[in-house]
């Protein structure tokens, strides 16, 4: 592999420039573009030193985000140790914004709610909201809750029997 023009620090500089990294995404990147893990590792430090890099701000940062984009904390947990987010780290992050974690449910769930609209089969329009809020990262206790509390305040009444 060719050697780097520039030295690893002005190369990590570069990247934080374009976007927020973790420290390992910034060394794994460093590393991809042909500096030693050694220099790589020895920029990173320098970028934390500096405050370029903040691991723990950038959890809080990247949860507090996607609670608003209507992400629940699981799928949240993963994305960030994805990123190479040390656990304890994630953890902090997430329980800080735990509380907020309901009412994104809430507001996501609403606005599914009226794409279901057309399912005539209340069962199946319950099954398919709860498949939606499970799969965007919420526990599924809080999907049953907030699907029976939006079928509980009318949305869904059962249509009126034909028989005689």
């Amino acid at each position: 592999m060719e050697r780097p023009r520039c030295s690893a620090l002005e190369k990590a500089m570069r990247l934080l420039g374009v976007s927020a990294r973790s420290g390992r995404e910034l060394e794994q990147r460093l590393i991809r573009s042909g500096y030693s893990p050694l220099e790589a590792a020895a920029a990173v430090e320098e970028c934390r030193r500096r405050g370029y890099v903040n691991d723990t701000l950038l959890a809080s940062d990247c949860a507090a985000a996607g609670i608003d984009r209507g992400a629940g904390c699981r799928k949240l947990r993963q994305k960030l140790l994805r990123r190479g987010l040390e656990r304890d780290v994630v953890e902090q992050a997430l329980e800080a914004n735990r509380e907020r974690e309901p009412e994104s449910a809430r507001r996501v769930l609403a606005a599914k709610w009226r794409t279901l609209s057309g399912e005539k089969d209340p069962r199946k329009k319950r099954a398919r909201a709860f498949r939606f809020l499970v799969g965007r990262g919420f526990p599924a206790a809080l999907a049953v809750e907030l699907i029976d509390e939006i079928s509980a305040s009318g949305e869904e009444a059962p249509e009126p029997s034909m028989e005689i």
